[in-house]
């Protein structure tokens, strides 16, 4: 069989510039439509980004988005307060990510499919919009692109410890922006544990630290994660059967609780706990909501019957490689995060999945040419 994996570009073509256009054209056209937005959440980093400037202390949740925060209050502080900047700053970033997505894909597809799949993922109704919005989903789903990327040319480089270092930078950046990035942790360590040549000292140093790490910080933060769950109500989430953030009309009817433990509530309850987990990822990974318009929810439903299957393709008959099972461990983490909590209330939790899936789409699109052929 052939390996798809193996295919490089032969020649460079005008495919790069064509989308580095197409990208700074859509966001122009955002830009002037829409102007700066705001979500419930930018308060909280627009003052969170002012109390950095005062030394006021953080108040609430603004420590758990603490990246975001700082990444706020540089922009403003360079441009003289203007949110606008801040905008333009994730733009920038933007095109920064889905470069580094094409360079990803032309080192294993041809210049035609890389163009071809990033412009497809560029076109999902619900994905740029995110960049005039002061929050910090634009800027984590760039910063995973950017991630991806330095892991792909840090394993061209074997062992060479130097070129780690902007794939430590990029996860300690990631794991700082959303409370949700704390997963690029385990994934890594993941690819290190699967992957990795053990008679090498400084990867049994780096994976045991770390686990190490991990597990003296759930030892030593027992009671704030505790008071996490609580905080976010995800239990009582759970036990009301929500399926949607802040929205009561998404539910299943969950066994009542007769002041039970948590863990014997889990144990009597799982076949009904694993049922509302699905619906949950079903909702995540199908954002349909019944409070969007009919044609936005018709422009959403027809990208993923389009993408859904070729990224099917993709991924049965990826080739196990460092970076595929990376691709894999992502989204599968960030779903496992959704089944426990809820499905974001706009749809939004989907893009955290779309730097894993870009590869899988080129990877189905190949597969599907080879096939023809």
């Amino acid at each position: 069989m052939m390996n798809i994996l193996s295919i490089k570009p032969k020649t460079r073509g005008p495919f790069q510039v064509a989308l580095l256009v197409f990208y700074v054209l859509i966001n122009v056209i955002l830009f002037f439509a829409l102007g700066v937005k705001y979500g419930a959440d930018s308060s909280r980093y627009l003052e969170g980004a002012a109390q950095l400037f005062t030394s006021a202390p953080f108040e609430d949740k603004q420590s758990s988005y603490i990246g975001y925060i700082l990444f706020v209050s540089l922009v403003k502080s360079i441009f003289s307060g203007m949110d606008a900047m801040v905008v333009m700053a994730q733009c920038v970033i933007g095109l920064i990510g889905i470069q580094c997505m094409f360079l990803l894909l032309r080192h294993y597809f041809d210049q035609k499919i890389s163009f071809i799949t990033c412009t497809l993922f560029l076109c999902y109704p619900d994905f740029l919009r995110w960049n005039m919005y002061i929050l910090t989903d634009s800027l984590y789903v760039w910063s995973l692109c950017i991630y991806i990327y330095t892991i792909h040319r840090a394993l061209k480089s074997s062992l060479n410890l130097l070129n780690w270092v902007p794939v430590i930078v990029m996860a300690i950046v990631l794991f700082f922006l959303r409370p949700n990035g704390w997963i690029i942790v385990p994934c890594s360590l993941f690819l290190l544990f699967c992957f990795q040549n053990y008679r090498k000292r400084a990867f049994y140093i780096l994976l045991l630290g770390g686990i190490s790490t991990s597990l003296c910080a759930l030892t030593v933060f027992r009671n704030e994660i505790w008071h996490y769950l609580n905080r976010e109500n995800l239990l009582v989430n759970l036990k009301m059967g929500h399926i949607l953030w802040l929205n009561n009309d998404w539910r299943i009817t969950m066994p009542a609780d007769h002041g039970e433990s948590m863990f014997k509530y889990f144990i009597r309850h799982l076949m009904e706990i694993v049922v509302l987990g699905v619906s949950r990822i079903t909702a995540t990974v199908f954002p349909l909501r019944p409070y969007f318009s009919d044609l936005h929810n018709i422009s959403i439903l027809s990208w993923c019957i389009v993408a859904y299957p070729v990224i099917a393709v993709g991924l049965r008959v990826f080739t196990l490689t460092k970076l595929s099972m990376l691709l894999v461990a992502m989204p599968a983490a960030q779903l496992f995060i959704t089944a426990g909590t809820f499905a974001d209330y706009d749809g939004r939790w989907l893009l955290y999945l779309f730097p894993s899936l870009i590869f899988f789409f080129a990877n189905g699109i190949q597969r599907v040419k080879v096939i023809r052929i």
